[in-house]
């Protein structure tokens, strides 16, 4: 790996390290949502929404696209539902007892 991948890798771990923005991968990885879905799923305020979407949208985690008066969101890239799947089980691996 690179120098320039490894900042880039570590840019795109901070976008992802913040619960809500977790919460919102892992809600886009069923299908594509609304805003207003979002922060009601995950029980935030519509600015906090807005402002975590504006993190992964820079970040290229998330696309967002307005319909009608609506703004939809949708995952950015199938690996990244690949990464954080992975990153759940090791999660889970990591509180397993050890014999």
């Amino acid at each position: 790996m690179t120098e320039t991948e490894k900042i880039e890798l570590s840019e795109l771990f901070k976008a992802l390290a913040h619960p809500v923005r977790l919460g919102v991968m892992e809600l886009l990885g069923q299908g594509a949502k609304n805003s207003h879905e979002l922060y009601e799923a995950l029980g935030c305020s519509q600015s906090v929404m807005s402002q975590q979407l504006k993190i992964l949208k820079t970040n290229k985690l998330v696309t967002c696209q307005m319909k009608g008066t609506s703004k939809y969101c949708s995952v950015g890239s199938s690996y990244l539902q690949l990464l954080i799947e992975c990153a759940q089980e090791t999660l889970h691996e990591n509180k397993r007892p050890t014999h």
